[in-house]
């Protein structure tokens, strides 16, 4: 998959001879940082309008985490195995997002914050602060001596 500045996500089937994109998302409102699928029924993005979404394999938006705090703002429909939620969260542009397992993903923004979420409820379940500028990338770390006793085990980039 790939994130473009076009505000659009798109899904390729590639080959020997060449590559074919097979399914384009053009939710977003601005510019699509990141794109990550966490799951084989899940695909979540991270983007310059503040938001992270989450979205079906064909295309349909299942949540939008999205503002500058952590209160619930609205619950709304179910789908599948999800509900909607239009949460509170960063509060500037959303540059990465990693799965860090099964139910959770971390993100970094340019609010300076790297975030837990759970992708069953949608919640914000911790926020991270430490660096003074913008985060663009971070990486999971394996377990080393360094960061053994470590809670989340990441590497941070800017």
């Amino acid at each position: 998959m790939s994130a473009s500045w076009d505000k659009t996500v798109r899904m390729w089937k590639l080959s020997q001879t060449g590559g074919t994109c097979i399914l384009t998302i053009s939710k977003d409102e601005a510019a699509v940082w990141t794109v990550l699928q966490p799951k084989v029924d899940l695909i979540v993005t991270g983007s310059a309008d503040k938001t992270i979404k989450l979205f079906l394999p064909n295309g349909n938006l299942v949540k939008k985490l999205t503002g500058t705090s952590e209160s619930l703002l609205l619950t709304c429909l179910q789908k599948r195995e999800f509900i909607q939620y239009f949460l509170v969260g960063h509060s500037d542009v959303v540059r990465d997002i990693a799965k860090l397992n099964d139910e959770e993903i971390l993100s970094c923004a340019n609010d300076a914050t790297i975030r837990r979420w759970s992708l069953r409820s949608g919640e914000c379940l911790e926020t991270l602060y430490g660096h003074p500028n913008f985060i663009y990338r971070f990486v999971l770390c394996v377990e080393n001596s360094h960061v053994k006793d470590s809670y989340f085990k990441v590497m941070f980039y800017l």
